[in-house]
């Protein structure tokens, strides 16, 4: 297999580095709510409160499992936390647009979006894979593979500062 095609072959992904808070965090508030309907005798509030987190705290942790794009070569292949299967080829890619949104509380959050035809996606540069989509939807648009009008003069350049990883380094004072 030739280096090129190693670098058409790969996955995006949410990181699953912080899941096992998640999943401790899902089992801490399990725990408590039989707790409150075994020992305080509070089965309404212990089945609500189980209930409740059962059915948000699992939904997260099962979505952000569930999704993933896989690109191979000049084909995206896209499970949707709904279970939801599509694909497309990069030259039906009819817009790509990047973005950036502060928070005080966590610090700046970069996106790329992707439209075709009724298909959107958005990969956050805490996935795992954001650089290497990054790098691959620069090199298809310099190649012509994606329609030069999808993406802007200042898109183009955000690519380049994702795939080169500037985002993640700190500034020097």
């Amino acid at each position: 297999m030739s280096e090129n095609a190693y670098q058409n072959r790969f996955v995006v992904r949410y990181s699953r580095k912080g899941l096992w808070l998640e999943i401790l965090t899902f089992i801490a508030v399990e725990a408590i709510a039989v707790c409150l309907a075994v020992f305080l005798h509070n089965c309404t509030a212990g089945i609500v409160l189980g209930l409740a987190y059962a059915l948000f705290g699992g939904a997260s942790i099962v979505t952000s499992v569930l999704f993933h794009v896989k690109v191979e070569n000049s084909l995206l292949s896209v499970r949707s936390m709904g279970r939801k299967k599509y694909a497309f080829p990069c030259r039906e890619i009819e817009q790509i647009t990047c973005s950036k949104r502060g928070s005080i509380r966590n610090g700046p959050s970069f996106y790329i979006s992707l439209i075709s035809g009724d298909c959107s996606i958005t990969f956050s540069h805490d996935m795992d894979g954001f650089q290497r989509i990054a790098r691959y939807l620069l090199d298809r648009l310099n190649a012509g593979e994606i329609p030069g009008s999808a993406a802007s003069a200042s898109c183009r350049s955000e690519l380049s500062r994702y795939a080169a990883g500037e985002i993640y380094r700190k500034k020097k004072n």
